[in-house]
């Protein structure tokens, strides 16, 4: 008994599970589902009658022919078409998907290989004029080099003079000279037992890594002179007539 039953469970296993009855019986309960509802859902309460009697009088005035096409013909044509047809139209879709899909691709990677060439002229270009202007900066540096080696030393003198005269410390070049010609080149004065600076530190210090001054005493900083090298005396010839001050001092 139990062979016969497991006979049976295989057969009916092998049938349900395949696609062609799986789609019949599918497509019969979609094209038939007034039947079905009838059967299962609908309560007797809302029919007044036994679901047989009622389905009875429901297909009473249908045909047998109309029978045969709901339940046999229509399932079967239907089944034919999802397993048969459908798949067909899926494949031509998918392949048209794909089509679509590596044109795009192939769009994109056509403007992707544009963009890179562009991009590669472009800094070609911005290398090509780095490198110019390298050329061209060091071409200016030899053409500036010559002109220095072919310079006087006072011609090196006026441009130096020029370049100061934009400096904030210009200003301050007046207590070089007052220190110079009124201090007799002290930098520091005593009184009342203290010494105060002559000159500030900053001008002080612009002249002497400018080469405008050296230092003559620098044992201690309250005994501390100095004196204008040829370049500050230049300087201070240029300076003095502008500022219509020390002319008559000036020892040359």
């Amino acid at each position: 008994m139990n062979e016969v039953l497991d006979s049976i469970g295989r057969w009916f296993r092998e049938k349900t599970s395949s696609p062609l009855y799986a789609t019949y019986f599918l497509s019969l309960i979609i094209i038939n589902w007034e039947w079905f509802y009838i059967l299962f859902w609908m309560s007797d309460n809302n029919i007044n009658l036994p679901k047989i009697e009622y389905l009875y009088q429901f297909t009473g005035n249908i045909s047998y022919v109309d029978h045969l096409i709901s339940f046999l013909i229509l399932p079967l044509f239907t089944s034919y078409l999802l397993i048969f047809i459908f798949p067909y139209i899926t494949s031509i879709a998918h392949k048209k998907h794909l089509d679509f899909l590596f044109i795009r691709k192939a769009s994109y990677y056509k403007k992707e290989a544009e963009y890179q060439q562009l991009k590669a002229r472009y800094q070609a270009q911005e290398v090509r004029s780095l490198e110019e202007q390298k050329k061209l900066v060091k071409e200016k540096n030899i053409v500036k080099n010559e002109i220095k080696f072919s310079m006087t030393e006072e011609d090196q003198y006026k441009i130096d003079y020029e370049d100061f005269k934009s400096n904030s410390l210009y200003e301050k070049f007046e207590q070089i000279i007052y220190v110079i010609y009124e201090k007799f080149g002290h930098t520091h004065t005593e009184e009342n037992f203290q010494f105060h600076r002559n000159v500030d530190t900053d001008i002080l210090s612009y002249a002497h890594t400018n080469d405008l001054i050296e230092f003559t005493n620098r044992l201690d900083a309250t005994e501390e002179t100095i004196q204008l090298t040829s370049k500050g005396k230049f300087f201070v010839q240029k300076y003095s007539p502008e500022r219509k001050k020390f002319v008559d001092e000036l020892p040359f």
